[in-house]
């Protein structure tokens, strides 16, 4: 539930493609220009935007082409923060991996991170699904923040709903 003080600045609901993800990053910096946000906070914004859309169609890629499923994306704010919200389904064997990861890198100091981030190029660990969670790591290290993933049951037995909440203080 939103409080009156929260206002949208961007929201997407629609099937996830390399161009889609195109599209709404433009019209993300955009709306970000338009609305006078400081050049440092723009670039935070969009970098982490590009993160979360490419991490949700890295999962959504995968899912047989009569099972492709859609994406919600929303970039929200109030007095002080921003809200990155994304929400797909993951296939219900990549949860606890994908909860691990995230619970891992939530763990970290930022020099732990940094020094973890190296380790992973160094040593090229990468997972079943290409990534490394490097993109995870860039994601704490540009918010200064925790990841916030939440996972629900769905209806299918193979999917669950993955929600991914961000958080990115205005004055930081």
């Amino acid at each position: 539930m939103k409080t009156l003080e929260q206002k949208d600045i961007f929201s997407f609901n629609g099937l996830l493609s390399s161009a889609e993800i195109e599209n709404i990053l433009s019209t993300i910096e955009a709306k970000c220009v338009q609305l006078k946000f400081s050049d440092a906070l723009v670039k935070k914004i969009f970098n982490i935007s590009v993160e979360m859309l490419q991490n949700a169609y890295h999962y959504l890629k995968d899912f047989p082409q009569e099972k492709k499923f859609e994406l919600s994306f929303h970039i929200e704010s109030d007095m002080d923060f921003f809200y990155l919200k994304s929400a797909n389904l993951v296939l219900r064997r990549d949860v606890s991996p994908l909860a691990m990861k995230i619970d891992k890198i939530n763990k970290m100091s930022f020099q732990e991170l940094k020094a973890y981030h190296k380790e992973i190029l160094n040593n090229s660990q990468f997972s079943r699904k290409g990534g490394a969670g490097l993109g995870f790591i860039d994601m704490k290290r540009r918010s200064g923040n925790n990841l916030m993933p939440n996972f629900t049951k769905s209806l299918s037995p193979d999917f669950d709903i993955y929600q991914l909440l961000l958080k990115i203080n205005k004055n930081g």
